[in-house]
C-alpha cells in the first residue's frame, strides 16, 4: 500500500541522515556559546565571534600545536592549552585575550621569527 510504502522510505532516509549532534555549551570570554560535541575550542572561539592567532592550524590537516600561537586559559587549569588541539567540553570557561596570552604571543612570535631562516622562495613547505 502507498501508507506502507511512504514508511518504508522514511525508515530508509532515517537511517541514511545522521543524528543531529550532540550540543554542549561553554564560555567563550564571558559569551555563552553552544557547540557540537567533539568541536575544538578553536572552532568554539570562532562560534563566540572571538579571534586566535594560529600558524601551523589548518582544517584540511590534524592539528600538531606545534605553533603555540593559539594557546588559551582554561578556568581551573594551571597551564594554557593550543585551542587547535584541544577539544571542548561542557561548562568549561575559556579567555583568549588576557594580557598575559598577548603578551606570551608576542615572545613567542619574534622567538619563531628571529629563528626562521627567511627564505621563503626557496623553501620546500611553500
Amino acid at each position: 500500500s502507498i501508507k506502507n510504502a511512504a514508511i518504508e522510505v522514511t525508515k530508509i532516509i532515517a537511517k541514511q541522515t545522521p543524528a543531529a549532534a550532540a550540543l554542549i555549551g561553554l564560555e567563550i570570554n564571558g559569551r555563552a556559546i553552544q557547540v557540537a560535541q567533539g568541536s575544538t575550542l578553536l572552532d568554539a572561539i570562532k562560534k563566540a565571534g572571538s579571534n586566535v592567532p594560529t600558524l601551523c592550524y589548518h582544517p584540511e590537516f590534524e592539528p600538531r600545536a606545534v605553533c603555540r600561537m593559539c594557546l588559551v586559559e582554561l578556568e581551573g587549569s594551571n597551564k594554557p592549552l593550543p585551542a587547535c588541539r584541544t577539544k571542548a567540553q561542557e561548562g568549561q570557561i575559556i579567555k583568549t585575550d588576557t594580557e598575559e596570552l598577548k603578551a606570551f604571543r608576542r615572545r613567542d612570535l619574534q622567538f619563531l621569527l628571529n629563528r626562521h631562516p627567511n627564505e621563503c622562495i626557496r623553501c620546500e613547505a611553500s
